[in-house]
């Protein structure tokens, strides 16, 4: 919950504590197994995507200092390095889409989703330009996306004083 200027530090903390429990469901994304940094590093994009979406910049940014030293399969430079990798080619992957689409787009939200797969794939060392890998890829893309979304919804409507 957030209060004017306030942040609700145990929101914040459980949130961050929380993220690593994604790690088995965006595994679940790639065709075969992927390295378990570039899982890390994939659940860390999507958690804070998600995470912006539903409570707002601040509170990741507040996260992301919870999160110091917390990584399990890389440093925090090397994953603050992949997500930001991941990010630009996700918006290099959407902005493509969206210049070869032209009139007849089939809609910002299905461009970025399709970016993100993409630069998801890519980040693995999965072909990234394959239609029917990233139409494979989509369902599970999207049960993870609200299996994450659905928890941070949950930690932001729960009860202040519940909350250890």
């Amino acid at each position: 919950m957030t209060l004017g200027l306030l942040l609700d530090k145990r929101k914040v903390r459980a949130a961050a504590r929380s993220m690593h429990q994604f790690c088995p469901i965006v595994r679940l994304l790639f065709p075969e197994d992927a390295d378990s940094e570039v899982v890390e590093a994939s659940t860390v994009f999507l958690y804070e995507q998600l995470a912006q979406t539903v409570f707002g910049k601040r509170f990741v940014q507040a996260m992301r200092a919870e999160w110091s030293g917390t990584f399990k399969f890389a440093t925090a430079t090397e994953t603050a390095m992949r997500v930001a990798r991941i990010n630009r080619l996700a918006g290099d992957f959407t902005k493509i889409a969206q210049e070869e689409q032209g009139s007849r787009t089939a809609g910002d939200f299905t461009d970025h989703v399709r970016g993100v797969i993409r630069s998801l794939l890519s980040e693995a060392g999965y072909r990234n330009d394959d239609p029917e890998l990233i139409r494979e890829t989509f369902p599970r893309f999207d049960h993870a996306v609200r299996r994450i979304k659905s928890h941070l919804t949950g930690i932001k409507e729960q009860n202040h004083f519940i909350m250890n």
